[in-house]
């Protein structure tokens, strides 16, 4: 069988650890994950070990020695294709009680998703430009002002830059390379079922685009939940102001707080 190669970025928790779960599942694939975590660290690391399918790269993606790595990496796996996920968000709020930005967790969030982004396609677009592959970016229409959760600043606005970096990258890249972008709407961090029946976990989101990137075609763009995402870009980005803060305070008070 003919191996396909992921590098999954944030393979560690959370959504990437969910998508090495599910890759895994496909004898075709080989999973390199990149964490800052070691992998003694991470939960379910021995099964994936296991597989003889997974390698683990320690590393932090806003430095300069991730970019090095991913070269080494693309250099071992000359001539073939690869699929790089680029899931690296820091979800956590930047707002004080007092409305007063936060200012080193604003700048650390800068750092992962948008200084991260910077050395992660460093690393590997020598490679996709010779030798193609799929580039995946996870973003969110619900970052643009999560409803439910608390204030966040730098948050949207690291989405709002992956966003358009991934559509100029289709114009740069051209037919040469695929990039995809996932759009997502809350996610149940918990996973222990007691969640909205709008939000689904981890493990079915990951099961949702995993599906989505093993077709022979993969779309452009990946909506989950589709409905929950349609709601945002038609209603949520378009309003007056006005009218969205209103929803969003209807919101606030029919749905309570998910608890950490």
């Amino acid at each position: 069988v003919e191996m396909t190669y992921c590098l999954i970025m944030g393979s560690s928790r959370g959504l990437g650890a969910a998508m090495v779960e599910e890759f895994l599942k496909r004898e075709d694939m080989f999973i390199i994950g990149f964490a800052r975590s070691d992998i003694k660290e991470i939960k379910n690391s021995e099964q994936w070990l296991a597989t003889k399918r997974y390698r683990h790269i320690k590393t932090d993606i806003t430095q300069s020695e991730c970019t090095e790595k991913l070269k080494t990496i693309c250099s071992e796996l000359s001539g073939k294709p690869l699929m790089i996920i680029f899931n690296a968000a820091l979800v956590k709020s930047d707002s004080s009680e007092n409305k007063r930005i936060i200012y080193p967790i604003f700048d650390e969030i800068n750092r992962i998703a948008i200084g991260g982004l910077r050395r992660v396609l460093e690393g590997v677009e020598d490679h996709l430009l010779n030798f193609g592959g799929v580039f995946v970016g996870i973003s969110a229409f619900s970052a643009i002002a999560p409803p439910v959760q608390e204030l966040r600043l730098a948050y949207p606005a690291t989405k709002a830059y992956l966003d358009m970096v991934l559509r100029c990258l289709r114009f740069a890249w051209k037919a040469k390379v695929k990039v995809v972008t996932v759009h997502l709407g809350h996610l149940d961090s918990l996973g222990d079922g007691k969640r909205y029946w709008f939000v689904p976990n981890y493990a079915q989101t990951a099961r949702k685009i995993t599906q989505a990137l093993g077709r022979v075609n993969i779309p452009n763009e990946i909506n989950y939940p589709f409905l929950y995402n349609l709601l945002y870009r038609r209603f949520f980005v378009f309003v007056p102001d006005r009218v969205y803060y209103w929803a969003i305070n209807l919101l606030t008070k029919i749905i309570p707080e998910q608890k950490k």
